[in-house]
Protein backbone atom coordinates (compact mmCIF):
# COMPACT_ATOMS: atom_id res chain seq x y z
CA UNK A 1 0.00 0.00 0.00
CA UNK A 2 3.10 2.36 0.85
CA UNK A 3 4.18 1.80 -2.61
CA UNK A 4 0.78 3.13 -4.40
CA UNK A 5 1.58 6.88 -2.89
CA UNK A 6 4.28 8.81 -3.61
CA UNK A 7 6.77 10.59 -1.27
CA UNK A 8 6.16 14.25 -0.60
CA UNK A 9 9.38 16.80 -1.50
CA UNK A 10 10.66 18.53 1.39
CA UNK A 11 9.66 21.88 0.12
CA UNK A 12 6.10 20.46 -0.31
CA UNK A 13 5.75 19.17 3.37
CA UNK A 14 6.97 22.57 4.55
CA UNK A 15 4.39 24.30 2.76
CA UNK A 16 1.59 22.34 4.45
CA UNK A 17 3.11 22.69 7.34
CA UNK A 18 3.07 26.73 7.21
CA UNK A 19 -0.64 26.28 6.06
CA UNK A 20 -1.45 24.13 9.21
CA UNK A 21 0.26 26.18 11.41
CA UNK A 22 -1.36 29.72 9.96
CA UNK A 23 -4.51 27.97 10.65
CA UNK A 24 -4.23 26.24 13.91
CA UNK A 25 -3.00 30.20 15.29
CA UNK A 26 -5.92 32.03 13.36
CA UNK A 27 -8.27 33.77 16.10
CA UNK A 28 -10.92 32.34 14.51
CA UNK A 29 -9.63 28.60 15.05
CA UNK A 30 -9.17 29.80 18.70
CA UNK A 31 -11.95 31.07 19.66
CA UNK A 32 -13.98 28.37 17.60
CA UNK A 33 -11.64 26.27 20.25
CA UNK A 34 -12.56 28.08 23.12
CA UNK A 35 -16.04 28.17 22.62
CA UNK A 36 -15.86 24.36 22.31
CA UNK A 37 -14.06 24.13 25.70
CA UNK A 38 -16.65 26.24 27.02
CA UNK A 39 -19.54 23.49 25.98
CA UNK A 40 -17.55 20.81 27.34
CA UNK A 41 -17.19 22.05 31.18
CA UNK A 42 -20.90 23.51 31.39
CA UNK A 43 -21.62 19.93 30.22
CA UNK A 44 -19.60 18.65 33.02
CA UNK A 45 -21.32 21.67 35.37
CA UNK A 46 -24.70 21.15 33.96
CA UNK A 47 -25.00 17.36 34.99
CA UNK A 48 -24.02 18.42 38.49
CA UNK A 49 -26.77 20.80 38.92
CA UNK A 50 -29.36 19.13 37.03
CA UNK A 51 -30.36 22.45 35.50
CA UNK A 52 -30.01 23.72 31.56
CA UNK A 53 -29.97 27.08 32.66
CA UNK A 54 -27.17 26.95 34.35
CA UNK A 55 -25.40 25.07 32.20
CA UNK A 56 -25.81 27.93 29.84
CA UNK A 57 -25.12 30.59 32.35
CA UNK A 58 -21.72 28.43 32.89
CA UNK A 59 -21.34 28.59 29.65
CA UNK A 60 -21.26 31.98 28.91
CA UNK A 61 -19.11 32.47 31.94
CA UNK A 62 -16.32 30.16 31.02
CA UNK A 63 -16.41 31.67 27.26
CA UNK A 64 -16.01 34.97 29.25
CA UNK A 65 -13.32 33.83 30.92
CA UNK A 66 -11.35 31.61 28.58
CA UNK A 67 -11.66 34.49 25.95
CA UNK A 68 -10.50 36.94 28.38
CA UNK A 69 -7.65 35.01 29.90
CA UNK A 70 -6.80 34.14 25.83
CA UNK A 71 -6.98 38.69 24.85
CA UNK A 72 -4.79 39.66 28.40
CA UNK A 73 -1.90 36.75 27.63
CA UNK A 74 -1.91 38.11 23.74
CA UNK A 75 -1.61 41.76 25.06
CA UNK A 76 0.95 40.95 27.82
CA UNK A 77 3.10 38.39 25.67
CA UNK A 78 2.62 40.69 22.61
CA UNK A 79 2.71 37.48 20.61
CA UNK A 80 -0.57 37.40 19.37
CA UNK A 81 -1.57 34.51 16.58
CA UNK A 82 -1.41 35.14 13.07
CA UNK A 83 -4.24 37.18 11.29
CA UNK A 84 -6.02 35.79 9.07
Amino acid sequence: MRLLFRKMSYHQMEDDMKQMEKVLCSKSFLYIDLFLIGIMISFAVSISFHSLLVGAVAFFVFYTVFSTIYYLLSKWLKDSPAEE
